[in-house]
């Protein structure tokens, strides 16, 4: 059996859990997701990266449509510095 340790409770910590109970199979681990309680969590995507929205999709299978999101007002933020070549 593996153990797993998951630091932190914030976007990367709390998706890195996520991602480890989803994907690997039962049984075959032992996960320590490891954090402060006493440290709230800010909620602002810090630990976000650009195809989050599709990782969050693989995750849950809760479908995701592009227009439907813009139709309600939604906003992508990328804070991902890009250089054109």
């Amino acid at each position: 059996m593996r153990k797993i340790a998951v630091l932190g409770r914030g976007t990367a910590g709390s998706l890195a859990a996520a991602s480890v109970t989803r994907l690997l199979p039962e049984g075959e681990y032992e996960l320590h997701h490891i954090y402060d309680s006493r440290i709230p969590v800010i909620g602002v995507g810090e630990g976000s990266w650009p195809s989050l929205v599709q990782e969050l999709h693989r995750l849950t299978g809760l479908p995701y449509e592009f227009e439907e999101l813009m139709e309600a007002g939604g906003v992508f933020r990328e804070l991902v510095k890009r250089q054109i070549v």
